[in-house]
């Protein structure tokens, strides 16, 4: 309207002080065409700021799991990572919004949203975060949101969790607490006729046991609350039911324990029911306040602490039949002199440290376990830690693994800092308050999200430095099936000797990092079946081993090694990499041979770059198929053949340059290279002299540019096939791409036919979720293309072969898989659906499923 074009025409020109009225100023507008852009303006004070919200934005891009950024998470609890890839510069990236506890870092083009939350909330709160990129005059975002839940609590406020009652008659009401947003309980495990009613915040036990109950019959009874995305907090309880009809009275006498010598000890757990006579009795001298209370106070004498321990008994009687019951039952009292009580803790083979965690612990050796009142960790940054220092501990329960024997502890100390010495010792406190130690260890972390793993043991992980050229040559570690990390990094030559290293049973393995490490010459691993992480640089090792591997995931990177003459890994099937692929500067070693590998995945921009290494004259890969990054071979001055016998697909560069011995490469199924998500020069061989034999009889599709240049050797009129088309996407349109050749031995070329595209492949998803109103379905794409869709979904109606002039959803764009809610329905009716998708090319539709609504 002219009010709108008056108002845009007052941004364009007339900015005020910044500029003179008509003054153009050099702004990135929206393109209009796409629904959710947002146009906001900001005047900074020099000039006007634009803002472009627009989730469906390519500049910036969710690579984390579908939902990820729109997270429930309980307090204290650990968020799912959340990753973006920024597909612009990221300088000057900000994300703000973000609770205590959660951080982010760029590495790279990626920008990673981690951490724990570090924030008491009393009602589940939402925060509202913004990743902001700035482009010029504008700033590109994206938006998402971590929800926190408070955790519940749940706390007997009156009540016994364990009653003796008689069948027919009321149990003694118990009452429970429930804190929590939204206060809530589930019971199990009581008897008939006796049932929890939660009342706001309060739930209580009550009730009369009834029905078909055997006398003496224990019902274990189990009260959990639950708040959204918090663990459970639960609180057991027993109740024991008896025939008092019978003349049957109940009796325990409690659990056994252990006091200090001059001490009185109040008899816990004990209980009576059903009886008219009750009568407390010892095997020692000592006497009770109370012999008829069901919990009396004892008071040993010096000959029960001669003795070492005592048994005290309780009798129930019931006389009100005509045939009188009784019922014993006993528990063991023991004395001990505190002064001498033996103890000593040994450490645990293994200290685990992970992001800002310690976990570690030991076995507690004595011979009498209820000396001891509590076990922990303790630590500090200076050395000698105490109970004075910071702490983690538990209680003696008796249960659990005080009751294992012998009875061995783990625990966590948590927010630990960084790159500095931390000191650790395992403890005890005795029922004399005397405090044991372990012995200190120190431990360092440098990377909160590796695992690194001190092993105190001669069969498991090892400290490198621990191994001089005095003592050992080669080491064999027997007994280890798994490991999370093995991290050898020196800043130098060492003085030691370590010229082999065996893990003859290793099956799994998370981390291999071996940097700047010139003792450790060959690594051996034959059962090895996966590593995550593999960095072999700037080492003398000549061999490495590792012959029944197949999956590597996260990076693969072998850098700068001089001496290398052995990358073995013959049964290596699949990479699967987020960070670095790289084979580089490996001056002597000779081939690349992996005839296993079928797939390369990753979830990044990053290079499968074989580069600069001397000595390697032969590359084979013959059963790998798929590529999901760019495939780099350059400057290899000795290479003579690259085999990629059944590989199809490249999903972002195929790069063959400057290796000047190259006579044959042979691809004869690929059949495409790049996608629409990458724009530049997908597929380029230039610079290789000698290359004659060049086999692509089945490429038909290159995205972006094809550059084939100065192959002095090559015939480019048979080298390629007529079917093969060049085109480059830059949005939702099918662009015809670049192509450039020349200074080849014959630069004829017949390719560029845009007829011999195929079409997309569209299938619908079965429908679900069917009610009387309303039905899910969605679909799945398959583009041979690689074309992306402008919009997807799906449409239905009453008549069959519906299109989208029919009700149809609006599903967004791009070749992902998509779940659509089809609404609005009439109860009782078949409907018919089928998926459709818009590219450029047109609208398709997929296979037509039809369906019921409910009555």
């Amino acid at each position: 309207t002219g009010d709108e074009q008056a108002f845009i025409d007052s941004l364009k020109g007339d900015q005020g002080d910044p500029g003179e009225p008509g003054e153009d100023i050099d702004l990135d507008w929206p393109d209009g065409t796409t629904l959710g852009d947002t146009l906001t303006w900001i005047w900074n004070g020099n000039e006007w700021v634009g803002t472009i919200i627009n989730t469906d934005n390519n500049a910036i891009v969710i690579t984390s799991p579908a939902g990820s950024n729109a997270q429930v998470v309980c307090e204290d609890a650990e968020i799912d990572q959340i990753s973006y890839a920024i597909n612009i510069d990221p300088a000057g990236l900000t994300v703000s919004g973000l609770p205590n506890g959660i951080d982010y870092n760029i590495v790279g083009n990626i920008v990673y949203i981690t951490g724990t939350i570090d924030i008491d909330v009393a009602s589940q709160t939402t925060f509202n975060y913004t990743v902001t990129v700035p482009n010029g005059a504008m700033n590109i975002v994206a938006q998402g949101t971590i929800i926190v839940s408070p955790k519940a609590s749940l706390e007997v406020v009156s009540g016994e969790l364990s009653q003796n009652s008689c069948i027919g008659e009321p149990i003694s009401p118990i009452t429970f607490q429930i804190d929590g947003p939204s206060p809530n309980a589930t019971v199990t495990g009581l008897p008939p006729g006796i049932e929890a009613v939660l009342s706001g915040n309060t739930l209580t036990i009550s009730g009369t046991a009834t029905g078909s109950i055997a006398s003496g019959s224990i019902y274990n009874f189990l009260v959990e609350s639950s708040s959204l995305s918090c663990e459970n907090v639960s609180i057991s309880g027993a109740l024991t039911l008896t025939d008092c009809s019978s003349c049957y009275p109940s009796v325990n006498a409690g659990t056994d324990n252990t006091i200090c010598a001059g001490e009185s000890y109040e008899i816990q757990n004990s209980s009576a029911a059903n009886y008219t006579s009750l009568v407390w009795t010892t095997s020692g001298t000592g006497t009770f306040n109370d012999t008829t209370s069901p919990t009396p106070t004892y008071f040993p004498t010096n000959a029960d602490f001669n003795n070492g321990s005592i048994t005290l008994t309780l009798t129930a009687e019931n006389t009100s039949c005509i045939q009188p019951q009784q019922v014993i039952d006993t528990m063991v009292l023991t004395l001990s002199d505190c002064t001498t009580i033996d103890v000593t803790l040994v450490n645990n083979m293994r200290c685990t440290l992970f992001a800002y965690n310690v976990e570690f612990g030991a076995t507690i050796e004595t011979d009498n376990i209820q000396e001891i009142q509590s076990a922990g960790l303790c630590y500090n940054l200076t050395g000698g830690p105490t109970t004075a220092d910071l702490t983690v501990s538990e209680t003696n329960t008796g249960t659990g693994w005080w009751a294992d024997t012998p009875p061995t502890f783990e625990m966590e100390l948590t927010g630990l800092p960084l790159d500095v010495p931390l000191f650790v010792r395992p403890y005890v406190v005795t029922i004399a308050n005397e405090v044991v130690y372990g012995d200190t260890i120190e431990v360092v972390a440098n990377d909160p999200n590796l695992n690194h793993i001190f092993d105190y043991t001669e069969t498991g992980n090892f400290e490198i430095d621990d191994f001089p050229v005095e003592t050992t040559s080669e080491i064999t570690f027997v007994n280890i099936t798994n490991l999370t990390s093995l991290n050898w990094r020196s800043d130098g030559p060492m003085s030691r000797n370590i010229v082999r290293i065996n893990f003859p049973v290793l099956l799994e393995l998370d981390n291999f990092f071996m940097e700047n490490e010139f003792s450790i010459r060959r690594i051996y691993a034959p059962l090895l079946q996966t590593i995550e992480n593999f960095r072999l640089e700037n080492t003398s090792t000549i061999e490495v081993v590792f012959s029944s591997v197949k999956n590597i995931m996260y990076q693969f990177r072998v850098l700068n090694n001089v001496q290398l003459l052995s990358l073995d890994f013959p049964e290596l099937e699949e990479i699967d990499i987020s960070s670095h692929l790289y084979i580089n500067n490996n001056s002597l070693l000779p081939v690349i041979e992996w005839n296993q590998l079928t797939e390369i995945k990753t979830s990044s921009n990053r290079n499968f770059n074989i580069s600069n290494n001397a000595a390697l004259e032969r590359i084979e890969l013959n059963a790998l198929e798929d590529v999901e990054t760019s495939f780099v071979i350059t400057s290899n001055n000795a290479l003579e053949t690259i085999e990629l016998q059944q590989l199809e697909n490249v999903h972002r560069q195929i790069s063959i340059q400057y290796n000047v011995s190259l006579t044959s490469l042979s691809a004869p199924q690929l059949f495409s290279v790049g996608d629409y998500l990458f724009g530049g020069t997908s597929f380029e061989i230039n610079d290789n002299n000698l290359l004659s034999n060049l086999d692509l009889s089945s490429i038909r599709k290159v995205y972006g540019w094809l550059y084939v240049v100065n192959n002095n050797s090559l015939d480019t009129s048979t080298a390629f096939p007529c079917e093969l088309y060049v085109f480059y996407n830059d949005g939702f349109d099918c662009s015809p791409g670049g192509v450039s050749v020349g200074g080849n031995l014959d630069d004829n070329y017949c390719f560029q036919d845009l007829s011999l595209r195929e079409d997309p492949n569209l299938t619908t998803v079965p429908v679900f979720a069917i009610t009387s109103i309303s039905a899910r379905s969605g679909g799945i794409i398959t583009s041979n293309s690689f074309v992306k869709a402008e919009a997807k979904g799906v449409c239905w109606s009453t008549s069959p072969n519906p299109t989208i002039a029919d009700t149809f959803s609006e599903n967004g764009n791009w070749n992902d898989d998509y779940v659509s809610y089809i609404y609005n329905l009439t109860p009782n009716t078949t409907y018919y659906v089928r998926a459709y998708m818009q590219d450029c090319n047109g609208v398709y539709y997929g296979n037509e499923i039809s369906f019921t609504t409910n009555p």
